[in-house]
C-alpha cells in the first residue's frame, strides 16, 4: 500500500528526483506511488524525474486496480500516465482541480475540406501567460486559422 504524506521533508522541498521546482511554487499535496514521491504543486504534478504541468494535461481519472490516469495534451507529454497512488489520497480532486482552472476554451478549427484540428488555450500556472495546444496534424493551414482564433476569441 502506499503512504500517504501532506508534507515534505525540508530537503525535499525545493525538488523531487532531480527536477526542481520554480521559484514560488507551492506543493499542495504529496503521496508515494511505486517507490517514488508524487508531488502536486500549484503548477504541476512531479513523479521520479518528469514533471507534467497542469496546462499540458487533458484530463485525470481514477481507475481501480491502476490509480491515477492523466491523459496528456501535447506531444511533450506522455499520452497516458498512470501512478499507483491509493484511493484514499486527494490527488485526484486536486488533479481535477488544477486543470479546469487552466482551461479556458477548446474548440476544433476547420483547416480545409475534412480537415480538423482541436485547439485547446490554457492558462500557464505561475506565469500568468496562454498555451495554445493543438491536437492533430496541423499541417501549414494552421497559422491562419490559429490567427482567426486568437481574434474571435481574445479581445
Amino acid at each position: 500500500m502506499a503512504a500517504i504524506t501532506t508534507w515534505l521533508p525540508f530537503a525535499a522541498r525545493g525538488r523531487v528526483g532531480p527536477v526542481p521546482f520554480a521559484p514560488g511554487e507551492r506543493v499542495l499535496a504529496a503521496a508515494t506511488a511505486d517507490g517514488a514521491k508524487v508531488v502536486a504543486t500549484d503548477r504541476a504534478l512531479y513523479h521520479r524525474d518528469a514533471r507534467l504541468g497542469w496546462e499540458r494535461i487533458a484530463r485525470v481519472t481514477w481507475e481501480d486496480g491502476h490509480g491515477l490516469v492523466l491523459t496528456g495534451w501535447s506531444p511533450d507529454t506522455p499520452p497516458r500516465t498512470v501512478l499507483a497512488v491509493p484511493s484514499a489520497v486527494p490527488l485526484l480532486a486536486l488533479a481535477r482541480e488544477r486543470i479546469a482552472w487552466t482551461a479556458l476554451a477548446v474548440t476544433r478549427v476547420e483547416l480545409g475540406p475534412r480537415r480538423t484540428v482541436r485547439v485547446a488555450v490554457r492558462r500557464s500556472p505561475g506565469t500568468g501567460g496562454l498555451v495554445w495546444l493543438v491536437d492533430g496534424d496541423p499541417g501549414p493551414d494552421l497559422d491562419a486559422a490559429l490567427a482567426r482564433l486568437r481574434a474571435d476569441l481574445l479581445p
